[in-house]
């Protein structure tokens, strides 16, 4: 576990979160935390920290296949979205993946998008409806999107992480249409 952080680390290094000072790595540094905690075994802990690595930087494939081997490279790469792609196109293939990918890329998926959804939850907190101006995309599509997220990731239900990011979710999306 200890290479896969350091990897992450070293493949996210001078990358920060969109619009903050917050470490880039910080991220798949709390997706792991996630998968750890909820007792998760040590190949979806290692996929879940590198599960940007390909899509955030110039790490290969081959790299994590060498390294951590098939089946962790197999999840990292279910888990990358085609940067080429219009946000929205990228979105719905993502979404549309998910309801057929196997459980441990769902579960990756699933602690990935549970701390994006909890950092947004404590940005919320402290900037407001502010917060939606830093992505590319505002308040209803990020809404349209994880609540997408929920639907596709159903497979999982009786999974505590399930349950926490559906709690999660409608925490941060519930209420004026403007996200205050």
């Amino acid at each position: 576990m200890q290479r896969a952080i350091a990897l992450a680390v070293r493949a996210h290094s001078g990358q920060v979160r969109k619009s903050t000072e917050i470490p880039y790595v910080v991220h798949p540094i709390g997706v792991g935390m996630i998968l750890t905690q909820s007792g998760y075994d040590e190949e979806l802990v290692i996929a879940g920290l590198l599960h940007d690595v390909i899509e955030e930087s110039d790490v290969r494939v081959s790299e994590i296949e060498r390294e951590f081997g098939t089946a962790v490279a197999r999840i990292v790469t279910a888990c990358t979205e085609d940067k080429s792609e219009s946000w929205e196109v990228r979105k719905q293939r993502f979404v549309a993946g998910m309801r057929e990918a196997p459980k441990n890329v769902q579960i990756v998926v699933c602690a990935d998008k549970l701390d994006n959804v909890l950092s947004m939850i404590r940005d919320r907190a402290r900037c407001g409806a502010a917060l939606w101006d830093r992505f590319n995309r505002g308040y209803e599509m990020q809404r349209a999107h994880y609540r997408a997220l929920v639907k596709a990731l159903v497979g999982l239900e009786g999974e505590a992480i399930y349950s926490e990011f559906c709690r999660s979710v409608d925490r941060l999306f519930s209420g004026a249409a403007d996200g205050k």
